[in-house]
C-alpha cells in the first residue's frame, strides 16, 4: 500500500472529483502552504468545470480537509486563493 492510499480522504464519502482536486492541492505544494493556483488552472488541469473545482474545495474545506485564505492585491482586488492542508 502506498502513501496515498493511506490518506484519511480515502476513507471519506466524498466525490471522485472532490478527492482530485485534494490530490491536485497536495501536488502542488499544499501540505507546505504553497498552493495558490486559480480555480481555471485547476478545472483545467483535471478536465473538470470550474464550478465543479468550486463545489469540491467549499465540500474539502467543509469537512475539514484544506484550509482556503482569500487573498488581495495591492489595489484590493482579489487575487487566487491560498491552500493548506489539514489532513
Amino acid at each position: 500500500m502506498n502513501s496515498y492510499t493511506k490518506l484519511p480522504i480515502f476513507s471519506s464519502r466524498l466525490t471522485t472529483s472532490t478527492i482530485a482536486v485534494y490530490l491536485y492541492l497536495e501536488k502542488h505544494g499544499a501540505r507546505k502552504n504553497k498552493c495558490f493556483h486559480s480555480i481555471k488552472t485547476i478545472s483545467t488541469s483535471l478536465n473538470l468545470s470550474p464550478t465543479t473545482v468550486k463545489k469540491a474545495i467549499n465540500s474539502l474545506e467543509h469537512n475539514g480537509f484544506i484550509l482556503r485564505t482569500h487573498q488581495f492585491r495591492k489595489d484590493g482586488g482579489k487575487s487566487s486563493n491560498l491552500y493548506q492542508m489539514l489532513k
